[in-house]
């Protein structure tokens, strides 16, 4: 019996009435008509995150068929104004500033009781709503929040707010597509109080809610305000008190507020919360209530949210619509000397799993479930199988998705792996210490329990997927891009799903759909923004087919992060990592101008499984399937290319020298990887490569710019520098360097030699040196 018996709550939604505009919708130029003295313009509505559905088609052997994409579309933010008055204001000069920016001109008029659309592409949001806005605006509304300020033509502030898409705001608007309403356009506050998530369904193919050019779903008189809702301990002792408690807040007197509690999925019950300063409230009279519960058993979980009355008007926190529309806490003591995860699964639902699992074609859908995690208790999240093949069999791979408000150690989706456990995170810590970026892990138990069946425990290795909350905490900046390389097979013959493989490969290039902007999703899953074009994409896929060497090598230099591509790759040859060719894998393009492309991997329980790889990785092990399943184009490019082959052996030899095996792998898990070191020795040996010794040498290396840096190359060597970063042996910025080179200001300085009396097409480099200097 598993001692976190499953929690069934029983929420109702909030039906959606139809709604109607007021007034007349849009800006009106009316010269006759009268202007108000007063200022009554509101802001009324924010659509700062709009989402929107697209079909795409799939690719996959095992996943064959057709899918919705819904991500957000910022074209179709939006902000409305209303005038609350009851005469025409002449709109001429008022201004929306700060998050956006917008200027009426000169002749706008709103008359009284209308609404009106600013949209961050009027043309866009009238073809998916309907109705007329104005715009453009420029910048757009960010989507953790910020201030919005409306100023009339004198540059006097008419209205503002400062919202935020964390608590005690409504969350749904950051991850539903909802836009928040003003609940009173008359007299309700700019602040939280005064805004909820819409609940007008807006028509397909757009997702979420919203009201623009009409009421508010959520108009009318303002109810009580509930926040600051928390539980004291964290953890309940087995049968002890947990005390909770709330800030309310009301314009009217308050007649009741309650604590509804759901434990161990029986029936609720409610319980009288006080503001007395005898139920753990604080002072008396503060605003905040407070009731002391009974936890329940060992292992038990409880459910719980408030709600709050006036004469005729309710309130309910958590809201009805929220992704998690509970908090919740667990009775346990902790034990163990790793995390102790308790997923919490109803048995339809893991049914619901397998038969999407085993469907043609395969389906991949989500389930409600609860997680708990050393006792703290995450309700409400979001649960899918994992991996491409053992979906039928427990152990599973589970999919992890958190609600953005209660974030697991910051991390919002995560994906975890019973296969060989503690070798992937013995691997994921190999690759943490040798690549900038890699991504975070660690071994977990996890116990799941259906229906009060215990599941039994099983170590799994839980690994942060790149998603924007993790690109948020690693400093990427706005516009950084992440693909997810997704595999594609057909029966006759086995394709490589990595689209870097698709072009001029005679027989095996047959057409296989993926050259349409729709298609190319179906190979590749975007995983920010992912309605916006993949043009970096395209064009990255295009160089690596396309271009020739001469024109492909300054390519990768300036737009790809070639020391850690090939480190990676080095990487898993050392590691004999055979599984990440066509997919187990990420692409990265950080949104900094002159960024780099950049490789995530993950899905290591391939370690050691096969012989020692060879070190180009040009050929494949499965020859008797497919030739090329092993590599992708960037193999066949390094193999083909011999700078590119050069330059891969020198990386490879310096992550082996480096990193001796048992700096990598622990204890037993040493020895695949001197086997590998073995062969990669071997092969280096017979690459004929320059010592280190060769490498040119810089005076001074690092510190202040010094004006001038001096650059030496041994006997019959010749060497050429850059001073943007990238790499001199494929860059196009590259200048041969007779003594030294100017260095006045903040630069990266990166040099290498070629050897004299060859073609610089031969590729005879020698290791590459890098020197960061700072402003004079």
């Amino acid at each position: 019996m598993s001692p976190f018996p499953l929690l069934l709550v029983g929420l109702a939604l909030v039906a959606c009435e139809e709604q109607g505009a007021v007034g007349t919708v849009g800006v009106t130029d009316t010269d006759s008509a009268t202007i108000a003295a007063a200022d009554p313009i509101r802001i009324a509505e924010l659509m700062f995150e709009p989402r929107r559905a697209e079909p795409r088609e799939k690719f996959d052997g095992a996943n064959w068929g057709s899918y919705t994409e819904i991500d957000e579309d910022r074209a179709l933010e939006y902000v409305e104004l209303v005038n609350a008055g009851v005469e025409v204001v002449d709109l001429s000069g008022w201004t929306l500033s700060d998050g956006i920016d917008y200027a009426f001109p000169a002749g706008a008029r709103l008359e009284a009781g209308a609404y009106v659309v600013v949209a961050a592409d009027p043309e866009a949001f009238t073809a998916y709503h309907g109705i007329d806005a104005v715009g453009p605006f420029t910048g757009s509304l960010k989507n953790g929040g910020e201030t919005l300020v409306l100023t009339d033509a004198s540059g006097a502030v008419a209205d503002a707010v400062s919202w935020a898409s964390l608590p005690p705001w409504p969350v749904r608007p950051g991850t539903m597509g909802a836009s928040i309403e003003r609940v009173s356009i008359q007299d309700g506050p700019s602040t939280v109080e005064g805004w909820r998530s819409s609940t007008a369904v807006l028509s397909e193919p757009l997702v979420g809610t919203g009201t623009p050019g009409a009421a508010n779903s959520v108009a009318g008189e303002q109810p009580p305000f509930i926040a600051e809702l928390s539980h004291s301990p964290t953890i309940a002792v087995p049968g002890g008190t947990v005390t909770i408690t709330a800030r309310v807040t009301s314009t009217a007197p308050l007649s009741a507020v309650e604590v509804e509690i759901t434990p161990n999925g029986g029936s609720s019950s409610f319980q009288e919360m006080n503001d007395d300063g005898g139920h753990g409230d604080g002072e008396r009279g503060d605003g905040v209530y407070g009731a002391v519960v009974t936890a329940g058993a060992e292992g038990s979980v409880t459910h719980y949210r408030v709600h709050a009355e006036t004469e005729g008007l309710s309130s309910v926190y958590p809201y009805d619509d929220e992704p998690s529309p509970t908090r919740a806490f667990a009775a346990t003591a902790i034990t163990g000397d790793r995390p102790l995860w308790h997923l919490l699964l109803r048995s339809e639902d893991i049914e619901t799993l397998h038969a999407a699992a085993s469907s043609s074609p395969r389906e991949d859908p989500e389930v409600d479930g609860t997680l708990v995690v050393d006792g703290v208790v995450y309700p409400h999240i979001r649960v899918s199988l994992g991996g491409r093949w053992n979906r039928a069999n427990a152990p599973y791979a589970w999919h992890i998705a958190l609600n953005p408000d209660a974030p697991l150690d910051g991390a919002t989706s995560l994906h975890t792996s019973p296969y060989s456990a503690d070798t992937q995170q013995a691997v994921f810590e190999a690759f943490d210490r040798v690549l900038d970026p890699s991504l975070p892990s660690e071994l977990v138990d996890i116990q799941v329990a259906s229906d009060g069946t215990d599941g039994g425990t099983t170590t799994y290795v839980a690994c942060e997927a790149p998603n924007g909350r993790w690109l948020d905490r690693q400093g990427y900046g706005e516009g950084t891009e992440v693909y997810k390389a997704r595999s594609v097979e057909s029966a006759s013959p086995r394709r490589n799903s990595d689209l870097f493989w698709f072009g001029d490969l005679g027989a095996e290039s047959a057409d296989n759909g993926l050259q349409t902007d729709e298609n190319l999703w179906g190979a590749w899953k975007k995983g920010e923004r992912a309605l916006d074009p993949p043009d970096a994409l395209r064009e990255l896929i295009a160089a690596l087919n396309d271009l020739p060497d001469a024109e492909l090598l300054p390519w990768l230099a300036a737009h790809v992060d070639v020391e850690q591509w090939f480190t990676s790759i080095a990487l898993h040859v050392y590691l004999r990592l055979d599984d990440f060719a066509g997919h187990n894998y990420y692409l990265l393009l950080p949104g900094d101008p002159g960024a780099r492309w950049q490789i995530l991997s993950y899905d290591f329980d391939a370690f050691g499984r096969f012989p020692v790889l060879p070190m180009l990785y040009a050929t494949g092990l499965r020859s008797d399937e497919n030739p090329n399943w092993q590599r992708n184009m960037l193999h066949r490019r390094i193999a083909g290319s011999p700078t590119l082959t050069r330059v891969y052996s020198l990386y490879v030899r310096r992550l082996i020298e480096a990193y001796p095996p048992e700096t990598l792998m622990p204890g037993s898990l040493t020895s695949p990887v001197t086997e590998a070191r073995a062969s990669l020795l071997a092969e280096l040996s017979a690459a004929n490569l320059p010592s280190l010794e060769l490498a040119p040498v810089a005076d001074p290396c690092g510190g202040s710019a010094p004006g001038r840096v001096t650059i030496s190359a041994a006997p019959g060597w010749i060497a050429y520098a850059t001073l943007d970063g990238s790499d001199p042996r494929l860059s196009a910025t590259r200048v041969q360097v007779d003594a030294g080179v100017e260095v006045n200001e903040a630069a990266v300085l990166r040099f290498a030699a070629v050897e004299d009396g060859y073609p610089i097409e031969d590729g005879r480099w020698t290791d590459d040196v890098e020197c960061e200097f700072t402003g004079p």
